[in-house]
């Protein structure tokens, strides 16, 4: 159960670091307005990518359903090489937290974090 408590705090901490992300503006159902040098994450139907517009004008993205957005011949994310200018790229953001602490809210105590994932040492009462 306490190992349970630690993931949830570190996944906290991983997602509050990732929220720097923007999201696409949603013009439309289904339909997703990039401005002209902007980078925006769009999430859906399970896959998540970041649309960079590098382009001369704004793009319209559709991500009404899985096949406008990223399954089959016809979907964007299989045709964005088409498209001069823009590029996608994971939403993954490469996380390097070093000497990291997180509160445990269940019980009080400070959780030391080396080299996110590798070595959890438990501190004392905060």
């Amino acid at each position: 159960m306490k190992t349970s408590k630690l993931l949830t705090a570190i996944s906290a901490v991983a997602i509050s670091v990732g929220a720097s992300q923007v999201n696409a503006q949603e013009v439309q159902t289904g339909i997703f307005k990039v401005a002209k040098g902007a980078s925006q994450k769009i999430d859906r139907f399970g896959v998540c990518k970041v649309i960079k517009n590098a382009g001369a004008n704004p793009i319209m993205v559709p991500a009404g359903t899985a096949q406008q957005w990223s399954t089959g011949k016809s979907a964007f994310l299989t045709n964005i090489a088409n498209i001069p200018g823009v590029t996608v790229d994971s939403c993954d953001i490469p996380l390097k937290l070093v000497d990291c602490s997180v509160l445990d809210p269940y019980n009080g105590s400070t959780i030391q974090i080396r080299n996110f994932g590798v070595n959890f040492e438990t501190g004392g009462n905060a």
